[in-house]
């Protein structure tokens, strides 16, 4: 919080005016993307972080440990989540045949499912409304979020000079993270 004083009072703390659009930006977001998501949640009794985690499978993920970078959590928080996905039959734990110690993470064909889900309402929503947006805007949009907020998109999830992503190669995830 600054020290800017709310309309009205003199001495309480209030958020600067730039400060308070960029959270309703960001918590607008959220509210919308957990309304679309509700039902899958619901339906499996999943989490945000949960969908995130499958997600992340889904795209190759596999390893608890890249899953506590990306995510930057303790490891009984992966332990947790996980523990609840494989519970929905969402994933399972597989140990590496060349190293028995080491656990990776597959989704089911449910896993893949639900991620095919949560895709398909995802781009549902924003694929009309990205395309509508003039040229430039979506990589302006993409380069402020990472400056202000201090975190690198991998270079494959970054439009092109147009501003736009290729449709022939969707962007693939790979580990992000802030920058240092």
């Amino acid at each position: 919080m600054s020290t800017t004083a709310k309309p009205g009072s003199s001495t309480e703390p209030w958020l600067d005016p730039d400060v308070e659009a960029f959270v309703r930006i960001y918590d607008a977001w959220k509210q919308t993307s957990g309304r679309l998501l509700k039902r899958l949640w619901r339906e499996k009794g999943l989490t945000e972080r949960r969908l995130f985690i499958l997600a992340m499978v889904q795209r190759g993920e596999s390893r608890p440990s890249h899953l506590i970078e990306a995510l930057d959590v303790l490891p009984s928080t992966i332990t947790f989540e996980t523990d609840k996905l494989v519970k929905a039959g969402l994933i399972t734990r597989e140990a590496l045949p060349s190293d028995r110690r080491v656990v990776r993470l597959l989704p089911t064909a449910e896993g893949v499912a639900v991620y095919r889900e949560m895709v398909e309402v995802l781009n549902g929503y924003l694929r009309p409304r990205i395309a509508a947006l003039a040229p430039g805007e979506l990589a302006a949009y993409l380069r402020v979020g990472q400056a202000v907020i201090g975190w690198t998109l991998p270079a494959e999830l970054n439009p092109d000079e147009s501003g736009r992503f290729s449709e022939a190669s969707p962007p693939r995830a790979s580990r992000a993270g802030p920058k240092t």
